[in-house]
């Protein structure tokens, strides 16, 4: 039996990624020299911020997927997919149009469409073949 599951929405996703990075954020050695090459335009860039607010920058340009403006739009979009299929799924079961090939995909040959009955041809020679073909 199948149960129901839940996307993760986008903040979800980053908090998940950036509790997995903070090892590694703790771990960084060589951050000196990162900092020696700092410009005074950076310096006088990030003097008024907060901590926080140059760790959300940063993070916003390792994660971009995550944190921009065109996320947001995708993961609606996966939503609205994902409602679009259930609700397929749901037809399904009940029988609806989904289910019963009536959703525009058209059909498939028909038993007689190039061959008679359980495959044999319908004209048994070619004379009568031409015949019915003019």
């Amino acid at each position: 039996q199948m149960n129901q599951g839940t996307i993760p929405t986008r903040r979800d996703l980053g908090a998940k990624k950036v509790a997995g990075l903070l090892p590694a954020f703790e771990s960084q050695k060589s951050f000196d020299k990162a900092q020696s090459i700092l410009s005074d335009s950076w310096k006088e860039k990030i003097k008024d911020m907060s901590k926080e607010e140059v760790v959300g920058r940063f993070l916003c340009l390792a994660f971009p997927e995550i944190f921009s403006d065109s996320s947001i739009e995708r993961e609606n979009e996966i939503q609205r997919h994902s409602e679009r299929e259930q609700s397929s799924e749901r037809q399904k079961h009940r029988g609806g149009p989904a289910y019963r090939g009536q959703g525009g995909g058209g059909g498939g040959r028909g038993r007689d469409d190039r061959k008679g009955p359980r495959g044999r041809p319908k004209w048994k020679d070619k004379k009568s073949f031409k015949n019915k073909g003019a």
